[in-house]
């Protein structure tokens, strides 16, 4: 202490500037002070920062058609994104399902075109647009682009399982801004604004729509899927056989839209797990005044473009139906009593589906075999439904 306290003393009084000099302690360890840039360092720094805000620039440009790629991996072409494209892509339907993800595992669209075309005797086709989780407030703003595009179908059956209804769906809340920034057209300044009305945390939305890395970032999971794949089919070649690291399953593989063409037998982890959604979705369960307005805005813009509504409650698993009686007629009082106000029919199939396990994904999703059984009930509600 007594040699840096002396080595402060023996400091010059003034710095070449005229000011006191900066007493630098413990100098031994420090660097040593800098001179001034050179005129080829100034040049340096400011090329690399160029080139960092060309790679800045490049990454937000190039990040969105990542993100759509990886996202149709993840959820096996039924991301918001890649059922949208299918939309604009296709001629419009004559009925378009639409809704959270029942609106599609629950329909087989081949079928049940087939079969409305056979009651009705002309061609009819049916497309689903059913996403999961999604709520009336992405909805809503889905339903302003539906309707952008001419002409429009002529029946919408609206789905609804109870907790895409409700305010408190965290979940649910959780999946807008996403959906919302897959469908966006930032050159409509309708839609940008409605977006950002339904939006439950619009500043989200904009840096999204500003920064397309923070929006799709979460999509990388399908690179673990995709890395998981390749292995496998390496280890089968090489030493044939999957070695046990490999052998569960994925994210990508435990959603309803992968196992909805390749499970054959519902499975105990499936169904309680479908159970466990539908309680947490239902805690504190509010048809919110501003749900209730997208639910009227959609059913609106759908009408002014001449087409027909109707809600859509799709089959539950009688388990289901047992294990949470109130919790089910609860979301039917409401639904009922939306569509007595906006005068709209409800087609009721909560009940229409058996317990057979080879019929469901979970105890919320048909799947491919359980679809096709229950075609022909739609079939004939819809057909009623278009033709009244």
């Amino acid at each position: 202490m007594a040699t840096a306290q002396a080595e402060v003393r023996r400091a010059p009084a003034t710095a070449s500037n005229g000011h006191a000099p900066r007493v630098r302690l413990h100098s031994e360890i420090l660097p040593p002070d800098l001179g001034p840039a050179t005129p080829a360092a100034l040049r340096t720094s400011r090329r690399a920062l160029a080139i960092m805000a060309v790679g800045i620039v490049i990454v937000q440009l190039i990040s969105a058609p990542i993100g759509h790629r990886l996202d149709a991996i993840a959820h096996t072409g039924t991301d918001v994104y890649s059922l949208w494209e299918k939309y604009v892509t296709h001629p419009v339907p004559d009925i378009l399902i639409l809704g959270a993800s029942p609106a599609r595992t629950d329909v087989d669209e081949g079928i049940l075109s087939g079969d409305l075309t056979a009651l009705i005797g002309r061609p009819v086709r049916a497309e689903t647009m059913g996403f999961p989780g999604e709520n009336p407030l992405f909805l809503d703003a889905l339903m302003y682009r539906i309707m952008k595009r001419t002409p429009h179908p002529k029946l919408i059956a609206l789905t609804t399982i109870g907790p895409d209804l409700s305010e408190n769906c965290f979940l649910c809340n959780v999946a807008v801004n996403p959906g919302l920034w897959d469908i966006s057209d930032l050159t409509d300044p309708g839609f940008v604004q409605l977006a950002l009305h339904v939006s439950p945390n619009p500043s989200w939305l904009a840096i999204g729509w500003a920064l397309p890395v923070f929006a799709y970032y979460s999509s990388l999971i399908a690179l673990q899927c995709v890395a998981y794949d390749a292995g496998r089919s390496v280890s089968t070649k090489v030493i044939g056989r999957i070695p046990r690291q490999l052998q569960n399953p994925t994210p990508c593989e435990t959603l309803a839209a992968y196992k909805w063409g390749t499970q054959s037998t519902m499975t105990p982890g499936d169904f309680t797990g479908s159970l466990d959604t539908y309680r947490i979705g239902m805690l504190k369960y509010d048809v919110s005044p501003r749900i209730y307005s997208s639910v009227a805005d959609m059913i609106a813009r759908a009408r002014a473009g001449g087409s027909k509504v109707v809600f859509l409650r799709p089959p539950l698993h009688p388990a289901l139906l047992a294990s949470f009686p109130g919790q089910v007629q609860t979301s039917k009082q409401s639904v009922d009593a939306i569509a007595g106000q906006l005068n709209l029919n409800v087609i009721d199939f909560s009940d229409a589906m058996p317990y057979d396990p080879n019929l469901w994904v979970d105890a919320l999703h048909l799947d491919r075999q359980g679809a096709g059984v229950f075609a022909p009930q739609l079939a004939g509600a819809l057909a009623t439904a278009l033709g009244s």
